[in-house]
């Protein structure tokens, strides 16, 4: 028998071609009448950017922006799911049933998506990846390439070129 799909968590990483992938999660959680929940994930500051703000700015002055930096974003997403409902869904059909629910975490994306998919119970999570060749996967890997290796969830990977952000 084929699990049901209760929680599907879409993890954008806010690139101008992710609309795909939000697309493919809003699809199935429609066809589901599943939970929606619209991830994304700020990774930390390296060493040298880190030293670097502290030499300018108090750690007040720094926990300040970034709690600024984290409301520009979810106000953000907020315009993109509104955006994305106007032009894409049918009119007589609302996120206000069910609306997508905002996750801004912070930290390693591979680490955040996995512990916020265990947190939330998500059946399916769904992510777009830019990287397409076999080598840059092996020289770099992509966020996406790795959650298929790490997850205990499974992982749909949606190609994400030549399309609009979401």
């Amino acid at each position: 028998m084929l699990n049901e799909l209760k929680c599907i968590l879409y993890a954008s990483y806010f690139g101008s071609d992710s609309r795909k992938g939000f697309r493919m999660a809003v699809t199935l959680a429609r066809t589901n009448q599943a939970r929606l929940i619209f991830m994304h994930v700020i990774e930390p500051l390296g060493q040298r950017a880190e030293r670097l703000i502290n030499s300018y700015m108090t750690e007040a002055q720094f926990k300040a922006q970034e709690t600024e930096g984290i409301e520009i974003i979810r106000e953000e997403i907020t315009v993109r799911i509104q955006k994305f409902s106007a032009e894409e869904l049918p009119s007589d059909y609302e996120f206000s049933h069910n609306p997508p629910e905002c996750r801004i975490e912070q930290g390693r994306p591979v680490e955040q998506i996995i512990r916020v998919a265990k947190e939330i119970d998500a059946d399916l999570i769904v992510m777009g990846t830019r990287t397409h060749s076999a080598l840059s996967q092996i020289l770099v890997g992509s966020t996406a390439h790795q959650m298929l290796f790490y997850s205990d969830r499974p992982v749909l990977v949606v190609p994400m070129e030549g399309d609009h952000n979401c």
